[in-house]
């Protein structure tokens, strides 16, 4: 809770549901970048490296 600035007895304070919401915020930013990671098997590496 100290990246939203709140102390643990602020956060203690909050609502479950809007707590929730905040950290579900973060996961979406972070999912896109683990999207465009491409995992290089078999026959693009062949395509790469040329055997």
């Amino acid at each position: 809770m100290e990246k939203y600035g709140w102390t643990i007895t602020q956060a203690k304070e909050q609502p479950y549901f809007e707590l929730l919401d905040l950290l579900n915020d973060d996961n979406e930013e972070e999912q896109p970048q683990q999207e465009e990671e491409k995992v290089y098997t078999g026959t693009d590496l062949r395509m790469l490296f040329g055997s």
